[in-house]
């Protein structure tokens, strides 16, 4: 086990801090974003589509938590803040729903 320096400066390896908490969530975001950026790379590979929105400029899944979807969960964490863990454990299962169902229809598109 690591520990701090000889001057005390910096806490050992075994302590959360919030300098290794802010990289952690930021790649997390990297991380999650990765999917449809994916699908929409290979979507674009092999000429597809979304005939039902023809004008966007590229072609990517949809999901159950999107960004109205995120913003309202937000608002309502500000608005009852006394259901900020609800609200957040209730989303996180909403995003890795999001997230099953992206990686489901990407891989079934590419079969």
């Amino acid at each position: 086990m690591l520990r701090a320096n000889k001057l005390n400066r910096s806490p050992s390896l075994t302590q959360a801090t919030d300098a290794g908490g802010f990289p952690d969530i930021a790649l997390d975001f990297v991380f999650y974003t990765s999917i449809p950026l994916a699908f929409a790379v290979m979507a674009a590979k092999r000429g597809l589509g979304n005939l039902a929105t023809p004008n966007k400029s590229f072609y990517f899944l949809g999901g159950l938590t999107e960004a109205g979807e995120t913003l309202l969960c937000f608002m309502a964490m500000c608005v009852w803040p006394g259901l900020f863990i609800e609200l957040a454990y209730g989303f996180a299962v909403l995003c890795a729903f999001t997230t099953a169902t992206r990686l489901w229809w990407g891989w079934k598109a590419f079969q």
